[in-house]
């Protein structure tokens, strides 16, 4: 078995954490860093990252997570925020393509331009929706990463975007006209405990029921 699937297999969604552990800078570069290398469709990267340890800050969070305590004991929460859709349309998809293409390859440029707007109307999504599946695969580079450095993670869905997104611009982390919350994951170090929320067993699909091998 490869190393990388041995942390996969490994891997557990932390439910409580050690409130007394804090990354170190050099661990916390590494998780990020993972994120800024993961794959994302035509390597636009559509989206931001934060990474959050004040304490004040994941107070504010606490009443509208869910009340979890992952959001207050862990380390820090890592939180994506990607551009919202007049801005991808309009102004960022054609900035980062001028970064990646030769201004004169008009022929690669429009290649990539047809191809991203065949992907929305193919899937019919919006180009918000199209960069907020960017943040999940780059999580999943994240999540391997955290586990071969011996950080416990858990990705969390479950909290008010509308308020999230007021409390990151009470901290200037944020410009609503222009970005969005989109996807979070605590970080940090499992405590011993763990509530009835975490499953003591890894369960998955077996090997049958999710492949077909053609």
């Amino acid at each position: 078995m490869s190393k990388v699937l041995d942390y996969l297999s490994n891997r557990r969604s932390i439910k409580n954490f050690n409130k007394y552990f804090k990354l170190n800078d050099n661990d916390i570069k590494k998780i990020l860093e993972s994120i800024r290398m993961a794959p994302t469709s035509f390597n636009l990267q559509p989206f931001k990252a934060l990474y959050i340890s004040k304490e004040e800050i994941k107070k504010d969070f606490f009443e509208y997570w869910w009340k979890q305590n992952s959001v207050i004991e862990c380390s820090g929460i890592i939180i994506w925020l990607v551009y919202k859709e007049e801005f991808l349309k309009n102004k960022y998809i054609d900035n980062q393509i001028s970064k990646l293409v030769d201004p004169e390859n008009t022929k690669r440029i429009e290649g990539m331009n047809k191809g991203i707007s065949y992907i929305m109307r193919d899937r019919e999504i919006s180009y918000e929706e199209w960069a907020i599946r960017q943040c999940y695969i780059t999580m999943g580079s994240m999540l391997a990463v955290a586990e071969e450095l011996g950080i416990d993670t858990c990705p969390i869905e479950g909290y008010k975007t509308s308020a999230t997104n007021e409390i990151l611009q009470k901290y200037n982390l944020i410009d609503l006209n222009t970005e969005t919350v989109a996807l979070a994951c605590v970080v940090g170090k499992k405590d011993g405990e763990q509530n009835e929320h975490f499953s003591k067993i890894k369960k998955r699909l077996q090997y049958e029921e999710l492949f077909k091998i053609i």
